[in-house]
């Protein structure tokens, strides 16, 4: 079989120097096929002022992994620590979300939808519709949204 099975296009922010910034993924392989948005594997000053943005504003945060039109396409995916990192109580009120180790939603498309002529704006909507979790982890890192 051929070494790489898949295709993977990659836009992330105009900032970002490798496959850790904040960006949008579309994926194509053989029997899956997903949009992702967010940050996979960031770096660990990264990934800590990510974990301060949501102790600080949780609210925001909150409201951007729970907003319907995210919900609706995308879910939470991604590694994460089965103890609270070193520093973060135990305590807060996001710990769960303050585990993750990476911060990526995933939405999973039918290989239907790769054949039709709106492919590209369907894609686009659906990458629209994360921009409440993108600002915020742009925020979080200090990058313009």
């Amino acid at each position: 079989s051929p070494y790489k099975t898949n295709l993977g296009i990659q836009f992330r922010h105009e900032m970002g120097k490798d496959v850790h910034a904040p960006g949008f993924y579309f994926h194509i392989e053989p029997d899956e096929i997903f949009l992702g948005v967010g940050t996979w594997h960031p770096a660990p000053d990264a990934l800590k002022a990510i974990r301060d943005r949501i102790v600080a504003q949780p609210g925001p945060y909150q409201d951007a992994i729970e907003h319907g039109p995210f919900t609706e396409h995308y879910e939470l995916v991604g590694d994460r620590l089965t103890r609270p990192p070193k520093g973060y109580d135990k305590e807060l009120p996001l710990i769960e979300e303050i585990k993750r180790k990476d911060f990526i939603g995933l939405c999973k498309l039918d290989e239907q939808r790769l054949y039709e002529p709106n492919l590209c704006e369907h894609i686009a909507k659906l990458f629209g519709r994360a921009q409440p979790l993108q600002k915020f982890l742009c925020d979080a890192l200090g990058l313009r949204f």
